[in-house]
């Protein structure tokens, strides 16, 4: 995904579950939902100034009248999977390709301007977005006969071995060994569920 052909999602913002692939660091923010309205916003114009996906992952979802911290990871999108939609298959290679240091630190310091505090951790992440699960696997989706211009949501199922999952349920991001990485690579496979 590493185009800024398509607009990333409002993660947490818009009712819908995603997953994420993210090459970053985690990061939190006390969160209200005008607030992260513009921390997306920022993200957005910062997306379109690089020429690169940024963002910030949501692993909440925020309403309106809302005001908590809220978890996620801040960095290089490289693939989203958007329930009901076919899982996102990115290319295997992609998920060794890029390292931490390919983040421009126009994005750390837009986070840190725009109030997230950043972990420690860096590396390539699965990130639920949304009140969301992620779930990398891999394997290939199998579309049981599903016709994408049917309208009707992704029936399928993924064939193939469960990797890793992140939850907003509990902590909606999980940093991937390369153990992982390695097993991913020849298929990797992104799906999103609700929490």
């Amino acid at each position: 995904m590493t185009d800024t052909s398509t607009p990333l999602p409002r993660f947490g913002l818009d009712h819908e579950h995603y997953a994420a692939l993210v090459i970053g660091r985690p990061a939190t923010v006390e969160g209200s939902f005008d607030g992260l309205a513009a921390i997306h916003a920022r993200f957005a114009t910062l997306s379109a100034e690089l020429g690169l996906p940024v963002a910030f992952i949501a692993g909440a979802r925020v309403e309106e009248d809302e005001d908590h911290e809220v978890e996620g990871v801040v960095g290089l999108v490289l693939a989203v999977a958007r329930f009901g939609d076919r899982p996102a298959t990115p290319e295997g290679a992609l998920l060794q390709r890029h390292a931490v240091a390919d983040v421009p630190d126009a994005v750390w310091t837009a986070a840190r301007e725009l109030g997230l505090t950043l972990g420690e951790d860096t590396g390539l992440f699965l990130a639920a977005g949304g009140w969301s699960v992620a779930t990398l696997h891999a394997g290939e989706p199998d579309d049981m006969g599903w016709d994408a211009s049917s309208g009707r949501d992704w029936p399928g199922e993924i064939v193939g071995k469960k990797l890793a999952s992140a939850s907003a349920d509990g902590t909606p991001y999980r940093l991937l060994t390369a153990e992982v990485i390695a097993a991913a690579a020849a298929s990797p496979c992104l799906s999103a569920s609700y929490a």
